[in-house]
């Protein structure tokens, strides 16, 4: 069909191999679309799609205002749509350094008004709720936007990020602190160092400042030590004693970086108790609340007896907690499309 639907571009231009191939096959629509306009002796008015400002997408913009394939979109009539909830997307590799306080907010993100200009995109700053697809041949489809706006499409690729796995229950979001989306952390992460800020003169080496990092995987183990780093600075800064923070990694493996090499495991083990970073394995969750009378919250754990209730093991009582464990797709893409998320 001249009108394809790539629902798969944003995951096949995640490799650089990969990334070609999702050029060709642009070139190939632009080439379809051009060979029957001329044959109907019409313009062919084809439109291309893409929902979310991922890592993916930026490359594909990016990509659309380089010669020769901006002019090829144009001269062929093709109009390119980027739909985003957020103007500025954050670079991933770069948290590390953010948290620490290497990088600035600006630092980590791109302005994607600048670069859908420089790409030729139209933007629209709405999220996408569903998706629908032509299953008559025809090819194309809309998108539903949350203002109730159809959106149509001939090509479609969706990179939106992925949601928070792990939480039992949406409402634990309130007492812990996703890592993703990583949009939203950027912001909710200066949060939590103005609240240690307004506090840190009420921590002692005896009451210490706890911070408890969920996800014992390469994520977990990069904040865990970013914060270390970053926090002791931020409570000194305060007037209170950057010794009176309590770092704390809780993970259900028997073992940190578990599709990591045995080597690699032993390493960072080490490095964890030489920066006395507690680490806590093992420790599969129920939930997250609030103690009563105290402004502290602990993270529950399952009992290691099955006879007993799910309370019955210790929990793991902290002041704030970043949940960073594997992450799985957005909420919408099973609710609102045809797809099949896992």
């Amino acid at each position: 069909q001249p009108v394809a639907l790539l629902v798969n571009l944003a995951q096949a231009i995640r490799t650089r191999g990969l990334w070609e191939s999702a050029r060709v096959s642009l070139f190939c629509l632009v080439s379809s679309s051009s060979n029957q306009s001329a044959a109907h002796g019409m313009a062919p008015n084809k439109r291309i799609v893409l929902i979310g400002g991922g890592h993916a997408h930026v490359h594909v913009i990016k990509s659309y205002g380089e010669q020769p394939l901006r002019s090829q979109m144009e001269s062929n009539g093709i109009s390119l749509t980027l739909i985003t909830n957020t103007l500025q997307t954050p670079y991933s590799g770069m948290l590390p350094g953010f948290v620490s306080g290497h990088y600035t907010h600006s630092d980590i993100h791109i302005d994607l008004q600048r670069l859908c200009a420089y790409g030729g995109f139209a933007l629209i700053n709405d999220s996408a709720v569903g998706v629908t697809y032509n299953e008559n041949g025809g090819g194309g489809g809309t998108v539903l936007l949350e203002n109730g706006e159809p959106i149509s499409y001939d090509v479609l690729s969706i990179d939106v990020g992925s949601s928070p796995g792990g939480l039992p229950d949406d409402k634990d979001t309130d007492n812990a602190i996703p890592v993703k989306p990583i949009s939203t952390f950027s912001m909710r992460y200066d949060e939590l160092k103005s609240r240690l800020q307004e506090s840190a003169k009420c921590f002692t080496k005896s009451h210490p400042f706890v911070l408890l990092v969920v996800g014992g995987g390469a994520g977990g183990i990069e904040l865990a030590l970013s914060c270390q780093f970053a926090l002791k600075d931020v409570v000194k800064d305060a007037g209170g004693d950057a010794d009176a923070i309590t770092i704390v990694l809780a993970t259900r493996g028997n073992a940190l970086l578990e599709s990591h090499s045995n080597k690699v495991r032993k390493i960072f083990a080490r490095i964890m108790k030489e920066r006395d970073v507690e680490v806590h394995y093992n420790s599969n969750v129920i939930g997250v609340e609030k103690v009563e009378n105290s402004d502290m919250k602990i993270l529950k754990l399952l009992s290691d007896d099955e006879d007993n209730d799910t309370t019955a093991k210790d929990g793991i009582v902290f002041h704030e907690c970043l949940w960073c464990t594997s992450a799985g797709a957005a909420s919408w893409l099973s609710t609102g499309t045809p797809f099949t998320t896992a």
